[in-house]
Parts: structure tokens; C-alpha cells; sequence
């Protein structure tokens, strides 16, 4: 009768420590393998976002940019030409027009 109570009661215990032993450890283990696979996966997509929206940005404002800029400078440098074009040539046939005449 003490054997047997003493048999139930230790395999009791050992039962009831090995459950909560391995309830604890596993736990904390999916706990860990969660917390730090969350971690990489965020900081990974957040990397590839920044970076994305970020080339995205520069590559539309420097497209931009330099489309004004060249836009402007050549309507500038074209109107600067034509009407240099136009002086010289209006001044010119005066000046001969004006000779001729005389």
C-alpha cells in the first residue's frame, strides 16, 4: 500500500513537473522564434519600402527638374538667338537698303 501510494504520488509530481516544464519551455521558445521572425520580417519591409519610395522620389524630381531646366534654358537660349538673329538682320538690310539708296 505505501509503495503503490508512494508510486502514484512520485509519478504525479514527476508528470505534473515535466508538463509544466515543457509548457514553459516551449512557450517561451515560440515566443522568442515570433517575436524575432517579426522583427526581421518589419525591419526588412520597411527597408525595402523606404528604399523603393525613396528611389521612386528622387528619380521623378530629378526627372522633373531637369526637364524644366532644359526647357527653360533652350526656349531662352532660342529667343535669345532668334531675336540676336533678327537685329543683326534687320540692321543689316537697313544699313544696305540705306546706302543703296543714297
Amino acid at each position: 500500500t505505501m509503495t503503490t501510494l508512494l508510486l502514484v504520488t512520485m509519478t504525479s509530481i514527476l508528470l505534473v513537473t515535466m508538463t509544466t516544464f515543457l509548457l514553459v519551455t516551449m512557450t517561451t521558445l515560440l515566443l522568442v522564434t515570433m517575436t524575432t521572425l517579426l522583427r526581421v520580417t518589419m525591419t526588412t519591409l520597411l527597408h525595402v519600402t523606404m528604399t523603393t519610395l525613396l528611389l521612386v522620389t528622387m528619380t521623378t524630381l530629378l526627372l522633373v527638374t531637369m526637364t524644366t531646366l532644359l526647357l527653360v534654358t533652350m526656349t531662352t537660349l532660342l529667343l535669345v538667338t532668334m531675336t540676336t538673329l533678327l537685329l543683326v538682320t534687320m540692321t543689316t538690310l537697313l544699313l544696305v537698303t540705306m546706302t543703296t539708296l543714297r
